[in-house]
């Protein structure tokens, strides 16, 4: 496992100089940490970025505009607000090719949001395809207390395909509980996910918590495609969007 990390620690290095040195440019930080750790790796939301990227393993989140997530901050209440927390979850047995292992982006509202309130996140996440990696399912589930005399709270997540911008899963936390059903099938390398929460007039949502599981897709020693001809580019292009739509459609039935 020490050694799986130890190829972040430069990066790690290079985002602590960033963040010191207060730039307001995107940067690439060394999110990993393993599940239940006392100390999982945290972003406040007011030190985001459109375009941070966080990276654990082969996966990469990339955010989008947070200023739906800093502006839930209230500064008399809490003068740092609320925070992204990233973990990754081995599951064992730790070998090749770690299929199964998941990682976890959660968004955690300081202050908890009282309702009536509302906002949404979008971000991206990526495997690394080359290495044989997709996304196998997802996970979706919130903290949340709720009225019952009063309107429901409810957390959606839609996940789409970001090249064709169609939508593979959508799932929704309602009242706290965990999506049903808890994961749906992905498989795609890359995705995008827009979080939406809706907290009813009487609730308090407290956090969101997001769960994505890999799967490895090309068994070891399996050749990897050599470059294209330059004139069949374009046609085999064409061939493999046609073939993936085909096969997001057959996920949707």
């Amino acid at each position: 496992m020490l050694a799986r990390l130890g190829s972040f620690a430069v990066m790690a290095a290079g985002s602590a100089s960033l963040l010191l040195a207060g730039d307001s440019k995107a940067a690439t930080y060394n999110a990993c940490q393993t599940g239940g750790s006392s100390n999982p790796f945290s972003i406040l939301f007011k030190n985001l970025v459109e375009g941070d990227k966080f990276q654990c393993q082969d996966k990469t989140f990339t955010i989008g505009d947070p200023k739906a997530l800093i502006d839930t901050n209230n500064y008399s209440q809490n003068p740092d607000g609320g925070s992204l927390k990233f973990e990754w979850s081995v599951k064992p047995p730790e070998t090749f090719p770690f299929e199964n292992d998941i990682f976890s982006l959660n968004i955690d509202f300081v202050p908890n949001q009282n309702g009536p309130a509302s906002g949404s996140f979008e971000y991206w996440i990526a495997a690394d395809a080359a290495a044989g990696y997709s996304l196998k399912d997802v996970g979706l589930d919130s903290t949340a207390y709720h009225d019952p005399v009063g309107p429901t709270t409810t957390v959606t997540k839609e996940v789409f395909d970001p090249f064709s911008g169609d939508s593979i899963v959508k799932l929704t936390s309602t009242n706290g509980l965990p999506s049903n059903p808890e994961r749906e099938f992905i498989g795609a390398a890359e995705v995008r996910v827009v979080d939406s929460w809706i907290v009813g007039s009487a609730d308090t949502l407290e956090d969101i918590k997001n769960s994505y599981r890999q799967d490895f897709t090309r068994a070891p020693g399996d050749e990897v495609p050599g470059p294209l001809p330059l004139l069949g580019a374009g046609a085999a292009f064409g061939f493999s969007r046609r073939l993936r739509s085909r096969l997001l459609a057959a996920k949707r039935v």
